[in-house]
C-alpha cells in the first residue's frame, strides 16, 4: 500500500452517491465523504487531522453499534453499516499516515487492530477492500520490529505418525465412531459413507500445517500472523457458565496466555480470512466437494451459498475446553459480530434464514469435515487436525460425542428466549450475552461429566435412556478426520492444547 493507494480510495469514495434507505445513513457517508475530501487534498494541519480521526472513530462506534442492533432484531445483513466501518477504519489510517508517513511502532501497531477490527467485525464489507486492508496491514508491519522467525517443532517431539491414539471413556456413550482404513475413494464415500459418522486416522498427517510449517510451534504462528494482530477470543471453558464472556484481544497475548493454561478459546473463526498465509497449510480434501443429496433425517439441507460453497474455521484452545453438545442454529447471525462469519457466513445462509422464524430446535444446517488441529462445529462436513503448543504434550488430542437427529426429544435443550421466565434457566446464559442470548440448541446435559450420577439421571432420565444408546464418541488425535453428516448433535472436549480445522459443505 502507498499514498496513491489511499488517495485512490478516497477518490472512488467521494463519486459513490450511495443509495442510503435511511437518513441516518445518508448523514454517515456526508461524514465519510467529508474525511475523504481532506486526505485525498493538500497536507492538513495536525490538528485537522486529529479532529477527522476523533470523527472516524466515532463513526466506527455508531456502524458497530447499528450491526449489533441488525443481529438482536433479525435483519437482513447490515450491509451498508459493515461498509461503513470498513471505510471508516481505512480513512482513519490513511489520516494518520498523511500527517506522519513514518510513524512510530506503537502507532502502526493500535492502527493494525484499527484494520483487524474491521476484518473481524465486518467482514470487510466493499468491494476491494479486504486486498487494501490486507496490504495496508502489511505497510503498517514493516514500520515495526520484526517478530521472530518461525521455528519448527523440536527434534525429540514424537511425529504424528508415531502417536497411538485410545479413545477416552465416557458414561454418556457406549459406542466408538467407526474407523475407515484406508480411505474411502470419492465414489465409495459417496455411496457408502456421506450419511454416518466416520474418523479417517491420520488423513492429514502430511498437510504442511504438521509439518514444514508446523502450528505446534507459537514461533512459526506469531511470525506467519506479524506484529499487532487482534482476535476474537472467548475467555471461559463453557459457553454456558455465568463467567463465560467474549473480546478482542492480541495475538501474541493469546497464544501466550493460553500456553500458560488459561481458559481461553478462538472459536469458529475464519482465521485463514484473517492471516491468509495460512491457508497454504491446510489441504481441502476432495470429499467436501461430493455435493450429496439431503439425508433423510435433515431434508432441509443444502450447501452454503458462497461461491466454494464451502465455510473454513479454526478451533484454537488449551486442555479443558469444552463446547457442550449442540446443534448449529440455521441463523448463524446468533453469533457475536466479532467475527467474520458476521457478514461472510450471514452470505452464506441468508438464503435460508433471512425472514424466516427459528425452529426451536435447530439442527446443523451442512455436512461437516472437520480436521484434527483442534475443536470442531461438526454438521456440514467436519475434518479435524490436532497440534499440541505446550512443550510438555507432544500432541493435542480432542474427544467428540455424538448423537444422530433422533436423539433430539430426548436432549433436554435450554428452552428458547420466548419461553417462559418460570421454565427458561436465567443463570445459563452465554456470558448474558444480551445480542443474541438464545442456547435453544444445546442441551444441559454434560456429556463429559466422569460418571453417571443419581442426581443427574433424575434430573434427565430420558437423556439417559434414550439418547445413550444412540450416542458415540472418538478422542482425535493429529492429523485425524471425523466425518459428520448435517442434523448431529455433537460436544467437544480439548484434552490438551489443540488446534482444529473444520469445513462446512
Amino acid at each position: 500500500m502507498n499514498g496513491n493507494d489511499a488517495i485512490a480510495f478516497c477518490e472512488a469514495l467521494l463519486h459513490d452517491s450511495g443509495d442510503d434507505a435511511e437518513s441516518g445513513e445518508a448523514s454517515f457517508r456526508d461524514r465519510i465523504h467529508s474525511a475523504a475530501t481532506t486526505i485525498s487534498g493538500p497536507p492538513a494541519a495536525p490538528g485537522v487531522v486529529a479532529a477527522i480521526v476523533a470523527d472516524l472513530d466515532a463513526l466506527r462506534e455508531r456502524a458497530h453499534a447499528e450491526m449489533q442492533e441488525a443481529v438482536r432484531a433479525g435483519k437482513n445483513d447490515p450491509h451498508n453499516w459493515r461498509r461503513f466501518y470498513t471505510d471508516a477504519s481505512l480513512l482513519r489510517v490513511f489520516a494518520l499516515l498523511k500527517v506522519e508517513e513514518d510513524v512510530a511502532g506503537n502507532v502502526a501497531l493500535e492502527n493494525i487492530a484499527v484494520l483487524d477490527h474491521a476484518l473481524v467485525v465486518a467482514g470487510a464489507a466493499g468491494n476491494g477492500r479486504y486486498e487494501l486492508i490486507t496490504d495496508t496491514i502489511a505497510t503498517l508491519q514493516r514500520k515495526c520490529r520484526p517478530p521472530s522467525p518461525p521455528t519448527a517443532a523440536t527434534d525429540d517431539s514424537p511425529r504424528a505418525n508415531e502417536i497411538l491414539i485410545s479413545d477416552v471413556a465416557l458414561s454418556s456413550s457406549t459406542r466408538t465412531v467407526p474407523i475407515i482404513d484406508p480411505p474411502p475413494s470419492l465414489g465409495r464415500f459417496a455411496r457408502e459413507h456421506v450419511y454416518s459418522p466416520f474418523v479417517l486416522r491420520g488423513y492429514a498427517r502430511d498437510w504442511p500445517a504438521l509439518s514444514e510449517h508446523p502450528w505446534a510451534s507459537t514461533s512459526y504462528l506469531r511470525s506467519v500472523a506479524g506484529r499487532g494482530r487482534v482476535v476474537p477470543v472467548e475467555i471461559g471453558h463453557d459457553y454456558r457458565a455465568d463467567e463465560w464472556t467474549q473480546a478482542m484481544m492480541p495475538w501474541d497475548d493469546f497464544l501466550k496466555r493460553m500456553k500458560s493454561g488459561e481458559a481461553l478459546y478462538l472459536a469458529q473463526h475464519d482465521l485463514f480470512f484473517q492471516f491468509p498465509a495460512l491457508q497454504q497449510d491446510i489441504i481441502v480434501p476432495d470429499y467436501v466437494y461430493g455435493a450429496p443429496a439431503p439425508p433423510r433425517d435433515f431434508p432441509a439441507y443444502t450447501p452454503p451459498a458462497n461461491a466454494e460453497q464451502l465455510v473454513t474455521n479454526a478451533w484454537f484452545g488449551p486442555g479443558g475446553t469444552v463446547s457442550p453438545a449442540h446443534t448449529v442454529r440455521l441463523h448463524l447471525l446468533s453469533l457475536s459480530p466479532y467475527s467474520p462469519l458476521f457478514g461472510r457466513v450471514r452470505g452464506v445462509l441468508e438464503t435460508r434464514c433471512v425472514g424466516e422464524e427459528a425452529d426451536p430446535l435447530p439442527q446443523d444446517p451442512f455436512f461437516n469435515f472437520f480436521a484434527s488441529l483442534s475443536k470442531s462445529e461438526p454438521s456440514i462436513f467436519v475434518l479435524t487436525l490436532i497440534l499440541a503448543l505446550s512443550p510438555v504434550q507432544a500432541v493435542g488430542r480432542k474427544t467428540v460425542w455424538l448423537a444422530p437427529p433422533t436423539a433430539t426429544p430426548f436432549m433436554y435443550a435450554y428452552p428458547p428466549p420466548s419461553a417462559s421466565s418460570e421454565d427458561a434457566d436465567a443463570s445459563r446464559n452465554p456470558a448474558a450475552n444480551t445480542v443474541a442470548p438464545s442456547m435453544s440448541n444445546t442441551t444441559r446435559v454434560d456429556v463429559f461429566a466422569d460418571a453417571r450420577g443419581d442426581e443427574e439421571e433424575g434430573e434427565f432420565p430420558d437423556f439417559w435412556k434414550h439418547a445413550v444408546p444412540l450416542a458415540m464418541h472418538v478422542t482425535l488425535g493429529p492429523g485425524d478426520a471425523l466425518s459428520l453428516p448435517p442434523g448431529w448433535w455433537h460436544a467437544t472436549r480439548s484434552e490438551e492444547t489443540s488446534f482444529s480445522v473444520s469445513m462446512w459443505y
